[in-house]
C-alpha cells in the first residue's frame, strides 16, 4: 500500500511544470480560448496562469494583428482578455447578422444601405468599426469547412458599405486640413481601400514600401555623390514638403537616382501599362506596386512620395490627356521656364513639355499653360475617379467584369468629393435605381440636389424618381408573386441547378443557377443570338449560367454538356451556392426554395 502511494506521488501532471512553461503551451495557436477557459476552472494555480495578461495579449495579436500596434502600449492587468472577449462577441454577433442577409436579399442584386444601417450599425457602435471590419474579413477569408460561399458573398457587400462609411469620415476630415498637409499618398491609399475592402491595404504597409524605396535610392546616391546633402540629414524625414530642401543641381541628382531605381530591373521595374491601360487596377496604388504597372497619375503619386522622402518637392500637373510632375530647376528664369517636367509614365523622363507632349507631338495651340497648371489634391483624386467612372461605363456596355459595382463605388466617392456635380449625381441615382434596393439613397440624393438643379436637369430628376418607384414596385411584386419551379411540371429540363457544364460552341465552363422550360428571351435577342438556327430553336429548356470569365449567359440545353468539373471563379457564385463539392455546387437555402426538385444533386449524365 505504501509503494502504491509512492507511485502516485511520482506521477507527473501539468502542474508539475513551471508556470512559465504552462503559459508558453497555452500561447500556442492550436490552443483555443475555450481550451483556456476549461483549463482555468481546474484549480487556483491554473486559473491564475490562464488569466495572465501576456497570455491574452499573445492570443489577441495572433488572431487580430490589426489591434497589436494600437494596443501594445496599454498594460492594464486584465485588458487583453477583455479585448479578446470583445472580439469573440463581435464575431458571433456579426456572423448571426450575416446569416440573416441572404433570406431577405436573394431576389435582389445588392444589399440596401438602409438594411445595413439598421442591422449592422448598432454592432459597429457596440464593438467598434475596426473590430467589425476584422470579423467580416475573417468570414471572407475562411478556408475549408468554415468557408460558406453565401456568407462570403453577402459579407463582401456588407463590408464594402461599412468600410466606405468609415472612409467617408476620414475624407471629410482630410479636406479640412490645409492643402499643404493633404498628402497624395494618403488619398491614393483610401481610394485603394474604398474599392478593395476585402484586402488588407494598410497605411503602414504603404509607408514601409515608400520608406524602403527611398533608402534604396539613397544607396544609389551614395555611390554617385557621397557628399550629397540628403545623405547627412537622416533617413526618411520629410513628408508634406512645400519646397525642395536642396539646390536645383542636387535635386536633379536625386531625381535621376530615383529613375534608376523605380524604372529599372535593379529596383522596382515600374512602367506604364500601355497594353491594358483601362484596367481598374492601374488606379489602385497597392496593385500598381504589386504588378509594377500603372497609369500616369498613380505612377506620379509613387514618384512624388519617394522624392519628398529624399527632400525634393514635386508638384502634380493636370496636363491634357496626361499627368506629369514638375520641379523647380531654374529659379533664375521667368515664369514657367523655371520648371522642368517629369514623366513617370515613360520611365521618369525629365524635360520640358510646354511646346511638345512627352510623345513628341506639338502641344495644341492655347493649351501650353495647362502643362504648368498645378493640380490641388482634390483635383488629383477627382481625376482618378473620373478615370474609374469611364472604365465602369465602358464595362457596362461590354458586360465585362463586375462593372456595376465599379461604377457605383466610383460615383459614390466622386460625389462625396465633388458634391456639386449634378450630372454625376443623376448618374449615380440611375445606377442605384438599376440595383433596385437603394431607394433611400435615391431620395437622399434627391433632397440634396433638388434646390441646386436648374431647369435643364429637372425633367431628368423627375424621371429618375419615377423609374425608381416603378423598379421598387416591381421588386416587391417579384417577392409577392414568387413561385418555385418544379421539375414534375417541366420534365423536359434535363440538367439541374449546381451542375458544372461546358458550352459546345463557345467552349466555356459554367455553372447553372436557374432554368426555364422554354426560352423566355425576347424575339430581338433570339434573332441576334441565332436561337432560330438551333435544331430545337427556342422550344427547349434554357439555362441561366455563371461563366468562368465573370459574365452571365442564357444557354440552350442542346449547347451544354458535362465535362470534367472545375470551380467557376465568378463573383456571383455565393449568391446561389453555399459551397463547391468537387463535382458540383451545393445550392443554398434560397436557391433550394426556387428550385426545390433540383436537390439532391442528380447523378452525372453521359454526353
Amino acid at each position: 500500500m505504501a509503494a502504491e502511494c509512492k507511485d502516485k506521488q511520482n506521477v507527473l501532471s501539468i502542474l508539475s511544470l513551471p508556470a512559465e512553461i504552462i503559459e508558453l503551451i497555452l500561447k500556442q495557436n492550436c490552443i483555443q480560448h475555450v481550451d483556456i477557459g476549461s483549463c482555468s476552472i481546474v484549480c487556483k494555480d491554473l486559473h491564475r496562469i490562464c488569466n495572465s495578461n501576456e497570455l491574452w495579449k499573445k492570443k489577441v495579436c495572433n488572431r487580430y494583428t490589426f489591434l497589436e500596434k494600437k494596443l501594445e502600449k496599454l498594460d492594464d492587468c486584465d485588458f487583453w482578455k477583455k479585448v479578446y472577449i470583445n472580439q469573440v462577441l463581435a464575431a458571433r454577433t456579426v456572423l448571426s447578422k450575416i446569416c440573416d442577409v441572404s433570406p431577405k436579399h436573394h431576389l435582389f442584386d445588392d444589399v440596401s444601405t438602409e438594411y445595413i444601417n439598421k442591422n449592422f450599425t448598432p454592432v459597429v457602435h457596440s464593438y467598434g468599426t475596426l473590430a467589425v471590419i476584422e470579423e467580416l474579413k475573417c468570414i471572407i477569408h475562411a478556408k475549408g469547412e468554415e468557408c460558406n460561399l453565401t456568407h462570403k458573398y453577402y459579407t463582401e457587400k456588407v463590408l464594402k458599405i461599412i468600410q466606405q462609411q468609415h472612409l467617408s469620415k476620414k475624407w471629410k476630415k482630410f479636406f479640412e486640413l490645409p492643402v499643404s498637409q493633404q498628402q497624395l499618398e494618403k488619398g491614393a491609399l483610401w481610394i485603394a481601400q474604398w474599392f478593395q475592402p476585402t484586402l488588407g491595404v494598410t497605411k503602414d504597409d504603404l509607408h514601409d514600401v515608400f520608406d524602403n524605396t527611398a533608402k534604396h535610392v539613397e544607396a544609389i546616391i551614395q555611390k554617385e555623390n557621397r557628399f550629397h546633402p540628403c545623405l547627412n540629414s537622416g533617413t526618411i524625414k520629410w513628408k508634406g514638403l512645400s519646397e525642395s530642401k536642396w539646390p536645383p543641381v542636387e535635386c536633379r541628382q536625386v531625381l535621376e537616382c530615383i529613375n534608376k531605381y523605380l524604372f529599372t530591373d535593379e529596383g522596382l521595374s515600374l512602367s506604364g501599362n500601355t497594353d491594358n491601360y483601362y484596367d481598374p487596377n492601374n488606379s489602385f496604388i497597392n496593385k500598381v506596386l504589386e504588378t509594377k504597372q500603372g497609369i500616369p497619375i498613380t505612377l506620379c503619386i509613387i514618384y512624388s512620395s519617394v522624392a519628398q522622402r529624399l527632400g525634393v518637392f514635386c508638384e502634380p500637373i493636370n496636363a491634357p490627356s496626361h499627368f506629369l510632375l514638375r520641379f523647380l530647376e531654374n529659379p533664375g528664369l521667368p515664369g514657367v521656364e523655371q520648371y522642368t517636367h517629369i514623366d513617370a509614365f515613360n520611365g521618369g523622363k525629365i524635360g520640358r513639355y510646354s511646346t511638345s507632349t512627352p510623345s513628341g507631338e506639338p502641344v495644341p495651340a492655347g493649351l501650353e499653360a495647362m502643362f504648368h497648371q498645378v493640380a490641388q489634391p482634390i483635383q488629383v483624386f477627382v481625376r482618378m475617379l473620373k478615370n474609374l467612372i469611364n472604365i465602369g461605363r465602358q464595362q457596362q456596355h461590354t458586360g465585362a467584369g463586375n462593372s456595376i459595382d465599379l461604377l457605383r463605388s466610383s460615383l459614390e466617392l466622386y460625389t462625396l468629393l465633388n458634391p456639386n456635380d449634378i450630372p454625376m449625381i443623376l448618374l449615380l441615382m440611375r445606377v442605384l435605381n438599376h440595383l433596385g434596393v437603394h431607394m433611400d439613397q435615391v431620395y437622399n440624393l434627391h433632397d440634396q440636389i433638388c434646390e441646386k438643379v436648374g431647369e435643364q436637369f429637372q425633367p431628368q430628376l423627375t424621371d429618375i424618381i419615377a423609374d425608381g418607384v416603378a423598379t421598387d414596385q416591381c421588386r416587391k411584386d417579384d417577392l409577392y408573386f414568387f413561385k418555385p419551379k418544379r421539375r414534375p411540371e417541366n420534365c423536359e429540363v434535363t440538367f439541374s441547378v449546381g451542375m458544372i457544364m461546358k458550352h459546345r460552341r463557345y467552349d466555356y465552363y459554367c455553372v447553372i443557377y436557374g432554368w426555364d422550360a422554354k426560352c423566355r428571351a425576347g424575339q430581338q435577342w433570339m434573332l441576334q443570338m441565332g436561337v432560330n438556327d438551333l435544331p430545337h430553336k427556342g422550344d427547349q429548356p434554357f439555362y441561366n449560367v455563371l461563366v468562368e470569365d465573370g459574365s452571365k449567359r442564357y444557354a440552350a440545353q442542346e449547347n451544354l454538356y458535362q465535362e470534367e468539373p472545375k470551380e467557376i471563379p465568378h463573383p456571383l457564385v455565393g449568391k446561389y451556392f453555399e459551397k463547391y463539392a468537387g463535382t458540383h455546387y451545393v445550392t443554398n437555402a434560397e436557391t433550394v426554395k426556387s428550385y426545390p426538385d433540383d436537390v439532391p444533386f442528380p447523378e452525372p449524365m453521359e454526353n
